[in-house]
């Protein structure tokens, strides 16, 4: 009783203050001087953590009414329900199955499979083991050019330290002589803005004079300029065999 009726004074001076800003100095006031240090560490940890304005601690967004639910007080199925798993954790388990399917067929001696699962790993969740095996892929393939530049972008991705530098870096140095190079040469007649086409490629100016790594095999390229026709070139490496070839677009439009 005490205590109440010092609650009712300091309400009555608190309703004689002017401003909200004295009201609330007088309040702060009265709980020093009469609340136990108990109570006050107790009403100190039961705001921790609470949004600000929301004293019941759940967050309600400004404007919308809190959901009432049933007669019973029971929540909507909705607030149980399982979250959706993040596309980061899809992209990463998706990885990891294909990454595990292409060793199984690599050991199978399939390397076309292999390298396509290798490839699509990296492209979900980019990571140097997938490099490192596709490169290792590539080569069983025959594709020297593209194994070596893999190997390369291995080394250049990992720390430094780490005991995968040393295997890119032998692969890699064991594959250069290996590559095939063409270097491509623009025909006298032909405009300097001719391009070449090579596979999702496109070689400019700078490209020419230069020799350029090529997986073995038969290759075509198309070979264009503005306000000329398209000409087509194909072109045959082996293995460690480098070759000029010189090219021009087609005749005028």
């Amino acid at each position: 009783m005490p205590r109440l009726g010092l609650l009712v004074g300091v309400l009555v001076f608190v309703t004689s203050c002017k401003t909200l800003h004295e009201a609330d100095a007088a309040m702060q006031a009265w709980t020093r001087e009469h609340l136990h240090p108990d109570e006050e560490e107790a009403v100190e940890r039961s705001t921790q953590g609470t949004p600000k304005g929301d004293a019941s601690g759940a967050p309600v967004a400004s404007g919308a009414a809190a959901p009432s639910g049933s007669a019973s007080g029971a929540l909507p199925d909705e607030t149980f329900a399982e979250p959706a798993p993040s596309t980061d954790a899809a992209r990463g388990a998706a990885a990891e199955a294909l990454f595990e399917s292409g060793h199984e067929a690599m050991s199978k001696g399939d390397y076309d499979t292999a390298c396509a699962r290798f490839a699509e790993s990296n492209r979900l969740d980019p990571a140097v083991g997938s490099l490192l095996n596709l490169a290792a892929c590539e080569e069983k393939r025959g594709r020297l050019a593209t194994s070596w530049q893999l190997f390369k972008r291995v080394m250049s991705d990992l720390p430094p330290g780490d005991d995968r530098y040393p295997i890119a870096q032998r692969r890699a140095s064991a594959l250069r002589p290996r590559v095939p190079h063409v270097t491509l040469k623009l025909a006298s007649d032909a405009p300097k803005q001719t391009t070449v086409k090579y596979g999702a490629v496109v070689l400019g100016q700078a490209s020419f004079d230069v020799p350029l790594p090529f997986d073995p095999g038969e290759h075509t390229l198309l070979v264009g300029a503005p306000e000329r026709e398209a000409r087509s070139y194909t072109v045959s490496v082996s293995e460690g065999e480098t070759k000029v070839l010189t090219v021009g677009p087609g005749d005028p439009r």
